[in-house]
């Protein structure tokens, strides 16, 4: 009886031990393969980003894989749908952990989502990179599995309208947001900025995620006296909210973030959305005026997928080929923590093509973009208004 107690708790010990996270881990990583993961909305209401999120990651992996892979192993993508959902994306991420046993979390699609997943992933020392989330838990506070580029909404909105207010000759700044973290992070921005302004936030009114009335919002910052609008939605609510705008004769400025920045915008939107400044990190992909290289990308997007690329698209791929780049850099012994090891002191100097500046990562700063650049929509097309603004 002793001995059986004994093996029992040898096996309950060895059982713990095992559920611990291991440095250095290296799951999803074989001799002939690297398999990474990505949660992507592909039936929601952003399904559109979504897609070309995954379609953009895709085609710079094939293409690596076209070269003969990274040090001899090939990359394989998979991507789970969220919906949109917190709770389907937590599912998804626990498929992609357990299930897939994937070396890597890349390009994770939503803030919500991703305050819920990144902590699954760091449980299992798997690296959390560059998600589709704007929000400091995706880089703070510094961990060795945890990297990003995307600039938190809460720091791009001053840069906006510190450029807008200086430019713009604007007064009084209010606010129509989302009624969720996303929307919080945005009024977290310009109570920043209209602080070091001396400019009190001149009204502020918030909607439900997938509303489409903005009738009462409107009005109500209007009846403020409101100049300047800073939209907290992305793109079917930015379009609603100045076509509302106009429905009651009103054209102050307005002001998104890089959550509605594609063509689709001024496609579904038409003349009603002209003017409409974002914060953005690089210019639309437009095949017209576009450099030979850009062109050919563009050529090569069009006939794998039978649609033009947006700026979604241009990020995944750049963001698949910021991992292609750093895995390389590694070598033949691809560890989570041999791959942070090469992010920590790592500069990204491939985005040039599509106009991107540099991607640096310091030990105790991984955000790897601190800056964006102001856009506005004029005559149905995203025009770029300014080089990079901090």
């Amino acid at each position: 009886m002793k001995l059986i107690a004994n093996l029992k708790l040898l096996s309950l010990a060895l059982a713990a031990t095992l559920a611990l996270p291991v440095p250095g881990w290296a799951g999803g990583v074989t001799d002939n393969e690297i398999v990474v993961g990505s949660i992507q909305d592909l039936s929601g209401p952003v399904a559109m980003l979504g897609e070309h999120f995954r379609q953009g990651m895709q085609m710079r992996f094939d293409e690596a894989n076209a070269a003969g892979g990274v040090s001899g192993r090939k990359i394989r993508l998979i991507v789970e749908d969220s919906g949109w959902d917190t709770k389907k994306g937590v599912l998804a991420a626990r498929k992609l952990l357990d299930k897939d046993d994937v070396f890597a979390l890349i390009n994770t699609l939503g803030s919500s989502i991703a305050v819920a997943t990144i902590p699954l992933a760091l449980e299992k020392s798997v690296p959390s990179l560059f998600p589709a989330a704007p929000v400091p838990v995706t880089y703070e506070p510094i961990s060795p599995y945890k990297f990003s580029v995307d600039m938190p909404y809460e720091l791009q909105v001053p840069i906006g309208v510190r450029y807008l207010v200086k430019t713009g000759n604007y007064k009084n700044i209010g606010v129509i947001y989302q009624d969720d973290d996303f929307g919080k992070d945005v009024i977290k921005g310009l109570t920043a900025i209209t602080k070091e302004l001396g400019k009190p936030i001149c009204e502020q009114s918030s909607f439900r995620r997938g509303a489409t009335d903005f009738s009462s919002q409107v009005s109500r910052v209007k009846s403020a006296g409101c100049d300047l609008i800073v939209i907290g939605g992305s793109t079917r609510e930015t379009i609603g909210i100045m076509s509302e705008a106009r429905k009651q004769d009103w054209k102050p400025g307005f002001l998104v973030t890089a959550s509605a920045y594609s063509a689709q915008l001024h496609q579904l939107g038409g003349a009603g959305v002209d003017g409409l400044y974002a914060t953005v990190s690089f210019p639309h992909p437009y095949a017209d005026g576009a450099t030979p290289q850009l062109t050919a990308w563009i050529k090569s997007y069009k006939d794998r997928f039978n649609a033009d690329p947006s700026p979604f698209s241009t990020m995944g791929y750049l963001k698949a080929d910021l991992f292609v780049r750093a895995i390389e850099k590694v070598g033949k012994n691809l560890t989570a923590d041999s791959l942070s090891k090469v992010l920590d002191t790592f500069t990204y100097t491939g985005g040039d093509l599509f106009g991107v500046p540099n991607i640096q990562f310091r030990p105790d700063d991984h955000l790897g973009l601190r800056h964006v650049r102001i856009a506005q929509v004029r005559d149905g097309r995203w025009r770029m208004m300014t080089e990079a603004l901090k």
